[in-house]
């Protein structure tokens, strides 16, 4: 326990070597008590700096601290000021949040009509987001750097219903160049459904452009060498498909497409009955 400060018979020196100020600790005398010269002590702060002070500081408790104790208070001020006025925390003078800022941005781009990709073309936010707090509700932090704010259907409004955290990979699917298809009661970009499918995305938009039926383009298996050896049964009779190809006077290729899109029984149907 430090001592406490006192002078001892009368002419001896006072001694504070030990007596703690505040978060101050004396550890040795500097300099002594002289007529037109103050004393001067080390002393030790419980952060664990030292520096020297004069007797009349520390007595009089003008210094308790190396300055640590004064800028943990200030601290503990701003907190408590700035709890007051927060509403969200995103937007501090230290920085706004990648959520804020996507945020901001999102307003920024539909509010410039010179933007043709945005505010040009009359993409625009809806009235909920226009505050903050809404927006950060309805869509949560941003999960990382590597997403941005994205619209699922790329000629739609800032909404929630129509806005997602997507990664670069996803965003670039999701462009108006982009063909979206929907297959099984879904509509997705052309090439996350051949991610998901595990199809050549290039071959699907070849079959499309041919006239392929979704499904078809989708499902259908690559033609090689290979299919011509598949094995096809029809009405109780099984043979090579390209055996069935050449019965029915069409090319392999040709078959191989039929039976990814019709039922069995027209792909398999002689040309009259399809005429």
């Amino acid at each position: 326990m430090a001592k406490v400060a006192r002078r001892g018979i009368s002419g001896k020196r006072l001694d504070l070597v030990g007596v703690r100020y505040g978060r101050l600790l004396v550890l040795r005398r500097l300099r002594p008590q002289k007529t037109g010269l103050a004393g001067l002590w080390a002393v030790r702060c419980d952060c664990g700096t030292r520096k020297a002070v004069s007797t009349s500081a520390l007595r009089k408790g003008d210094t308790l601290s190396c300055g640590c104790l004064h800028r943990a208070q200030s601290a503990i001020r701003l907190a408590t000021i700035a709890k007051k006025n927060v509403r969200h925390g995103h937007a501090r003078d230290s920085g706004a949040s990648s959520t804020y800022r996507a945020w901001a941005g999102m307003h920024t781009r539909c509010r410039d009509r010179r933007n043709r990709n945005y505010g040009g073309r009359g993409i625009r936010v809806c009235r909920r987001w226009r505050r903050f707090e809404n927006f950060l509700a309805d869509m949560g932090e941003r999960p990382s750097q590597k997403h941005s704010l994205d619209r699922v259907n790329v000629n739609g409004h800032y909404t929630p219903g129509n806005c997602r955290w997507a990664t670069a990979t996803q965003q670039n699917r999701n462009t108006r160049g982009n063909s979206r298809l929907t297959f099984r009661g879904k509509t997705l970009p052309l090439a996350e459904w051949a991610e998901r499918l595990a199809v050549d995305d290039s071959l699907v938009r070849q079959r499309i452009r041919k006239g392929w039926p979704v499904a078809a383009a989708l499902t259908a298996p690559r033609y090689s060498k290979n299919s011509r050896h598949r094995l096809v049964t029809y009405r109780g009779r099984t043979m090579h498909l390209s055996a069935w190809a050449e019965r029915l006077g069409v090319d392999a290729s040709t078959l191989t497409y039929r039976l990814a899109a019709w039922p069995l029984a027209r792909a398999l149907a002689p040309r009259k009955a399809l005429a």
